[in-house]
């Protein structure tokens, strides 16, 4: 059975995919890592990227780096969102005790959402955006940084 060019659409990967290399970093990712993703197309997509990589050894990556800010990296390195530690909890890692002050310390008064990070915006199965063209993306990243 011959496959469509959507088929074969669908299974290009690009060298430039942040995704792909998130996880060459990062390693294959389970069940329980992917299962915050709830678009089916966006699931299908990370599948597609699976290639037996083994998560990178950061103390080997880094061997001048202490184990405290070896733990933070990893920490904030978690595929799935649910399971990395928030801002507030990494910050109070004795990492920054020479640095913290306390008292300037205090929450965001909303939560940040771009328009970018819609369900809509992007769609997985064609590859491409939605909403935004590359020019707009860029302006979008530029103007939040």
């Amino acid at each position: 059975m011959k496959s469509s060019n959507n088929d074969k659409k669908k299974n290009i990967v690009s060298k430039n995919d942040q995704l792909k290399l998130i996880l060459e970093i990062l390693g294959d990712q389970n069940q329980q890592d992917t299962s915050f993703i709830s678009d089916a197309s966006a699931h299908n997509y990370v599948n597609t990227l699976k290639s037996d990589a083994s998560k990178i050894q950061f103390k080997k990556e880094f061997p001048f780096t202490t184990p405290a800010v070896l733990d933070i990296l990893e920490d904030m390195l978690q595929f799935n969102p649910h399971y990395r530690s928030n801002p507030v909890d990494l910050l109070k890692s004795k990492v920054f005790d020479s640095i913290r002050r306390p008292e300037l310390e205090q929450p965001a008064p909303f939560q940040i959402k771009l328009d970018i990070d819609q369900t809509d915006a992007f769609d997985y199965e064609e590859c491409k955006s939605t909403k935004y063209s590359m020019d707009q993306y860029k302006q979008i990243m530029i103007n939040e940084i």
